[in-house]
């Protein structure tokens, strides 16, 4: 069972947990993975700067009672959310938040706990009009060329649970600044792909890439994670399947979690997926999940680890983009790469010593 891999973990005293901590944790060995240099739009250097407070006041005070500012403004601040920061820096990829619903209850959802841990982050509690989504979407578009404004983000449950309206605020979006445009810009959706013909209504309406979230491509690995409220992968697949056929670019945000996603089964899963449903890009992000918590949730990693270099040479192999600005453990430095460690069910279920008293905190982000 994958849920007692981390069995040494829950006494803290483990000599396999302090291992395991030292050898493979995030916030000691790390590389970034990338294809190509990193993009400024993704440069920490840009983002929180001392000016972004004065920003976002003044422009709360020129829209007061804006829901979606309100928002945007807690993101931007509290929690050093990019897109919604660019909002207020008037620039590149902005955030649009539209739900305040989900059709999916996430073991690492940011927004929204059901359990015993707290979210991280307040979710958008007031749904928006499509008429106050088209007016911000106008606002930050029409600033400049190539431009990005995305539905579906951390502060928001799924934004197909609102397909009417995100149809309507595209259409009003593209009827007052079309693509073809100096500054059309582009309209973006990050979601889970649920519902196949509320995406078929966007994507009429003028919508031109989608960011679909997975974990696993794998049913049962999918249903454990997501679970998914009256949907299944099959519907994700029919979704991911229609925008490409209907030319929307179609990127998939792998959720990636060292010793799990790179596991024989799972990546020949996610390649079959990649190549079945015409994927264009895959951005591999590192899910950033208490070990323990989705331990409990998950079924085990089917078959070998591979490491993480080899998954993302694997998802070159494809042809597809392969983007990452997410930091993950040097396959170097994981314990699957050992040959006295040949999973990481083996480390952690060694004896404890009594000496090692490491804390493991629990963070869900």
């Amino acid at each position: 069972m994958f849920a007692r891999v981390l069995e040494g973990c829950r006494h803290r005293s483990s000599a396999a947990f302090w291992l395991y901590r030292r050898r493979v944790g995030w916030w000691h060995h790390i590389r970034r993975i990338r294809e190509h240099r990193c993009s400024r739009h993704v440069d920490p250097v840009c983002y929180n700067t001392r000016d972004l407070r004065t920003l976002v006041e003044a422009r709360l005070e020129k829209e007061p009672g804006n829901p979606l500012l309100t928002q945007l403004g807690i993101c931007a601040l509290d929690y050093g959310c990019y897109t919604a920061q660019n909002i207020f820096f008037e620039r590149w990829e902005g955030a649009l938040p539209a739900s305040p619903t989900c059709s999916a209850q996430c073991v690492g959802c940011i927004s929204e706990q059901l359990g015993n841990v707290p979210s991280p982050q307040t979710r958008l509690r007031v749904a928006p009009t499509a008429e106050q989504l088209a007016a911000l979407a106008l606002s930050h578009l029409s600033g400049g060329p190539n431009r990005i404004i995305s539905f579906g983000q951390g502060c928001e449950g799924d934004p197909l649970n609102r397909w009417r309206a995100v149809a309507r605020a595209v259409r009003l979006i593209r009827d007052r600044l079309p693509a073809e445009s100096a500054n059309g810009g582009f309209i973006n959706m990050n979601t889970n792909g649920w519902h196949t013909a509320g995406l078929a209504e966007i994507v009429n309406a003028g919508l031109q890439r989608i960011r679909v979230s997975i974990f696993s491509a794998v049913d049962a690995n999918y249903a454990a994670y997501y679970k998914p409220r009256g949907y299944t992968l099959a519907d994700v697949r029919r979704s991911i399947r229609h925008c490409a056929d209907s030319g929307v670019w179609v990127a998939l945000n792998l959720l990636t979690f060292p010793g799990f996603t790179d596991c024989d089964r799972e990546t020949d899963a996610l390649l079959e997926l990649i190549h079945a449903e015409k994927v264009d890009e895959v951005q591999v992000r590192t899910l950033n999940i208490d070990r323990e918590m989705l331990c409990e949730s998950v079924p085990g990693p089917p078959g070998s680890p591979r490491g993480i270099e080899a998954l993302i040479r694997s998802l070159r192999s494809t042809g597809v983009r392969v983007s990452t600005h997410a930091w993950t453990t040097s396959s170097a430095e994981s314990p699957c790469n050992r040959p006295e460690w040949a999973s990481w069910r083996c480390l952690l279920t060694r004896q404890p010593r009594a000496t090692m008293q490491p804390r493991c905190p629990v963070l869900v982000r």
